[in-house]
């Protein structure tokens, strides 16, 4: 390491004299003359250091091209050099002032902890799809189709699109590269993991709160609490799950939930009070029962962000009351062990889970450990395994097959159960694997390597009208039954409703005039 050290200091040289470097440049020509003296001293001082700096000392070789926020901070460092004013490279080199010596290893331990972000796989071409929860999509179209909700939605968008961006701006400090660099790269970490193009983030006093905000631009809000208190990985898993709402092109209405009073206020200016009493009774329940639901879906988008299970139930407990004492020695698994009980309860008890439900009729999120309860299923079902384990391609196929319909999802589950119980497990534990195997070949077009579905090659769907204005679902197949290839034909358990139904099946059958339309799950050569 000395030896690397030494060399490194002989190229800086060189390179500052006019002289051919031994190694790669270590800047590009244009670099200014500020850069040029920070990077000499930033060298000299990690040789003087090079026992505690020797992971910094490796990186700067490579540093040929800066990245955004080490500029940020070789300018700011290469400001007060300026201002302190006498320093010159070659004095540096000789015998570097021990304020200079201060200020470049408070740097360089700010840049080691910027540039060791929680370790995640990103998640390229990651749909927001793949992984809603089914009643969050139900839910929100249920809320679509109440009378007058449109023109609601244009009303709230007229008066508060500019003034909740403007409200921030003028009461909250922005996270940018320059003002918060370790938080802002953990935060373009996370984006790029679940990909989704980075917002505007900003910090708020208050106890600990996330949230996200306004119409056609979104806004993530975290509180300095959650700073605070809250580790990396945790931190990943609020963003995340905050990200997961614009994904999932929830910001509009969840913004509305959280200004629903307001909002009932002013429709009753416009309506002389008879519809402020309309929107309580009838659009306020179903806004707020939707946000509920969109929680479910947000939780798996943070989970998907973070990567570590144990991270996201941590901040589950914490919001369900750990005490800060607790923190240090608090075991995740409890708080699971919790959530299971409730989730039992809730599966045995039919009463508890309806009780449960008026328990937070008015309220705009589930109850904590019920949120767990319900993230720790979908942990227990492989669905979060499957798709962190996914490649990008398997990530398309869902879409490649039917489109970005955020009502595929359920669509299709309804056709994996169908095929499993076609398939006449033995056991829960048989159904179960099969249920897995069967959802990973619809949804990410793997093929199963197990009897008998392993002997399935092509899977059709039929939606066609029944009584009632209902629609039958018809799953067809081609399977090796007794060693010949064989049509099999499968009525789905239950009748979909229209409302249910894939858009593009809708539109389908409204513009066909049709009385069925039929899709293509899966196929693959034999």
């Amino acid at each position: 390491m000395r030896a690397l050290a030494e060399q490194t200091v002989a190229d800086v040289r060189a390179a500052l004299e006019g002289r051919p470097m031994s190694g790669v440049p270590l800047l590009p020509d244009a670099a200014s003359e500020h850069q040029r003296r920070l990077l000499y001293a930033y060298v000299r001082v990690a040789q003087e250091l090079d026992d505690r700096l020797a992971p910094v000392l490796v990186r700067t070789r490579s540093l040929l091209r800066p990245d955004d926020i080490f500029s940020h901070l070789a300018d700011r460092l290469a400001h007060r050099v300026a201002r302190r004013g006498g320093v010159t490279p070659l004095a540096v080199f000789e015998a570097p002032p021990a304020w200079l010596v201060d200020e470049l290893t408070r740097v360089v331990r700010r840049r080691a902890r910027i540039d060791d972000p929680v370790p995640m796989t990103p998640l390229t071409g990651l749909r927001s799809t793949l992984y809603e929860h089914p009643d969050d999509r139900v839910a929100l179209d249920a809320l679509r189709a109440i009378p007058g909700f449109d023109r609601i939605v244009s009303m709230f968008i007229d008066h508060y699109a500019s003034y909740l961006e403007l409200r921030l701006l003028a009461s909250n400090i922005e996270a940018t590269a320059e003002s918060m660099p370790e938080l802002y790269r953990l935060f373009s970490h996370v984006c790029r993991t679940i990909d989704v193009p980075q917002p505007p983030l900003y910090i708020e006093p208050g106890p600990l709160n996330a949230y996200t905000t306004g119409t056609d631009r979104p806004i993530v809000v975290i509180s300095q609490s959650m700073l605070s208190l809250f580790t990396p990985a945790e931190l990943c898993f609020v963003l995340g799950h905050e990200l997961g709402h614009i994904k999932s092109g929830h910001v509009l209405y969840y913004t509305m939930a959280r200004q629903a009073a307001v909002l009932a206020q002013l429709i009753g200016q416009f309506s002389l009070g008879i519809g402020d009493t309309v929107f309580r009774l009838t659009v306020m329940p179903a806004l707020y029962y939707w946000q509920r639901r969109s929680e479910f879906t947000a939780d798996r988008a943070g989970l998907l962000a973070c990567q570590d299970p144990g991270a996201a139930i941590s901040v589950m407990a914490k919001f369900a009351g750990l005490p800060l004492s607790g923190y240090r020695d608090f075991d995740p698994a409890d708080f699971v062990d919790q959530a299971r009980r409730l989730d039992a309860r809730l599966d045995t008890a039919g009463l508890d889970r309806i009780l449960l439900m008026l328990d937070t009729v008015d309220d705009t999120h589930p109850r904590t450990v019920w949120r767990a309860a319900t993230l720790q299923r979908w942990l227990d079902s492989g669905e979060y395994d499957d798709i962190y384990q996914s490649t990008a391609e398997q990530r398309h196929y869902l879409d490649a097959m039917l489109g970005d319909d955020p009502l595929i999802l359920p669509f299709v589950d309804d056709v994996v159960d169908t095929i499993v119980t076609w398939t006449a497990p033995a056991t829960r534990q048989l159904r179960d694997q099969r249920r897995r195997l069967c959802r990973r070949m619809l949804r990410l077009g793997e093929a199963p390597r197990t009897a008998p579905l392993d002997d399935v090659f092509v899977v059709e769907v039929e939606l066609g009208w029944a009584s009632g204005g209902t629609m039958r679902m018809t799953v067809r197949l081609l399977a090796l039954v007794g060693g010949r290839p064989t049509r099999v034909e499968l009525q789905a358990s239950r009748l979909q409703s229209w409302s249910s139904l894939p858009q593009a099946a809708r539109d389908a059958l409204m513009k066909t005039g049709e009385r069925s339309v039929t899709y293509c799950l899966y196929k693959r050569s034999a």
